[in-house]
């Protein structure tokens, strides 16, 4: 395997399972180390992936010395990868309604729906 150019060797182990195959057993993951620490206190009804847009743009706009928002209340949505892309949402309609009923100035949606 190669990682940033340099070459690793790494031993991956097998094992059998009961029906009497041999499996690779790995497990493939991320680990991030954040520059600040960022707690976030959720309402009720918040979370879930889509919410990563909103929760990344509430730390950026704690830590810029200009509000993001003008005063204006936001509601929005979207997916959030580790490189920073937005991805599609679904539940539209109603995310869009659930904001108005919440007295949000505006909704922000994902480009690709």
């Amino acid at each position: 395997m190669q990682r940033e150019g340099e070459q690793i060797d790494v031993e991956v182990p097998t094992y059998q399972e009961t029906d009497g195959e041999y499996y690779i057993g790995t497990l493939m993951g991320t680990q991030f180390e954040f520059p600040v620490e960022a707690q976030i206190r959720l309402s009720e009804n918040v979370g879930g992936p889509s919410a990563g847009l909103m929760f990344a743009l509430g730390v950026i706009d704690t830590m810029s010395e200009e509000s993001l928002t003008g005063g204006e209340s936001w509601a929005g949505t979207g997916t959030v990868d580790p490189d920073g892309t937005v991805g599609p949402i679904g539940g539209i309609p109603q995310k869009i309604v659930g904001a108005r009923n919440s007295g949000a100035d505006h909704f922000w949606p994902p480009r690709k729906l």
